[in-house]
């Protein structure tokens, strides 16, 4: 059963400033996208691909202009009240920078408190909290302390705790290992490979890191300028990738791969977001395509490509 299934989403937003004319400029154009209720689910991306204008879609803090988000078949945009108080229960989000996310004048004890708090639990608050920071491994004299008294890793994983306080079945983790130091991005993905496994806690883990996300999901999609670009199992992505710019992603992981010839001096106009074509434009074969309707060729039952090629 599907968890989300977004159809025919599109997401505008305007550029331009005070003294200059507002434009609309289309940054997501998603024909379909469908997240199982059994799959942790990798979106890839360089910056400005819309990566995290989906994760703000999906917890509806910003909603679609055009399309449809669903949520286990109902339309996410029609929930309100104990519905859309449960489904925040159910799906929480851990962001890149928790530092940005918590009040500074808060105790560590404070914000883990304050979602169980705000959903009205009032019964065993003290040993939730503490049965919540032994999953994340802290240890509990760390209540006292305030967010800029303790080091990345451990805000990370007061992140991580007031994320699955609630007990919830999904969560969509922006980037949270990206600002980290090596030995601790490892530390933070076993916890959340431990938590899936412990927890049945499931992923939308939104990365710029192929190697992050082989190493968390089920399924992929790699999302370039707003749109999918290659889609399917992890398997498949890593063992065939076909799109250019997934080629590009897999080689930046292993310098020794060499079998794309892309042309970094390749500075063409791009093609405006409307027309359906190819706007990677630093594939060597770009010119070909250019005009070409942009086609999805279907490898397998689970793997697609969207690529002319």
């Amino acid at each position: 059963m599907s968890r989300f299934a977004i159809y025919n989403l599109r997401k505008y937003f305007e550029r331009g400033g005070y003294f200059s004319r507002k434009d609309r400029h289309l940054v997501l154009d998603i024909p379909e996208l469908t997240i199982r209720e059994d799959q942790t689910v990798g979106l890839i991306g360089e910056s400005g691909s819309g990566k995290t204008t989906i994760a703000r879609l999906l917890m509806r803090i910003i909603y679609p202009d055009e399309g449809r988000i669903e949520y286990f078949g109902r339309d996410l945009s029609t929930l309100n009240g104990d519905e859309m108080r449960r489904y925040r229960q159910d799906c929480q989000m851990i962001f890149q920078d928790p530092s940005s996310q918590f009040n500074p004048r808060m105790t560590i004890e404070e914000i883990l408190l304050e979602p169980l708090i705000i959903n009205g639990i009032k019964d065993n608050l003290r040993e939730s909290v503490e049965k919540t920071l032994l999953a994340v491994s802290l240890p509990t004299d760390i209540l006292k302390r305030y967010i800029h008294q303790i080091s990345g890793g451990q805000r990370q994983r007061i992140s991580i705790a007031r994320a699955i306080i609630l007990n919830p079945s999904f969560i969509i983790c922006d980037e949270p290992v990206s600002a980290l130091d090596i030995s601790v991005q490892t530390q933070i993905l076993n916890l959340l490979s431990d938590m899936k496994n412990r927890l049945n806690i499931h992923y939308l883990l939104i990365s710029h890191d192929l190697s992050v996300v082989k190493y968390l999901c089920d399924y992929i999609y790699i999302l370039y300028n707003g749109r999918i670009v290659e889609m399917g199992l992890s398997e498949e992505i890593f063992s065939n990738p076909l799109h250019p710019y997934t080629k590009e992603l897999i080689e930046s992981m292993d310098p020794d791969q060499r079998d794309l010839d892309i042309h970094e001096d390749v500075f063409m106009e791009r093609p405006q977001m409307d027309t359906p074509v190819c706007r990677f434009d630093r594939c060597q074969r770009f010119n070909e395509c250019l005009n070409k309707p942009l086609t999805a060729k279907k490898v397998t039952e689970t793997h697609t490509v969207f690529c002319n090629i």
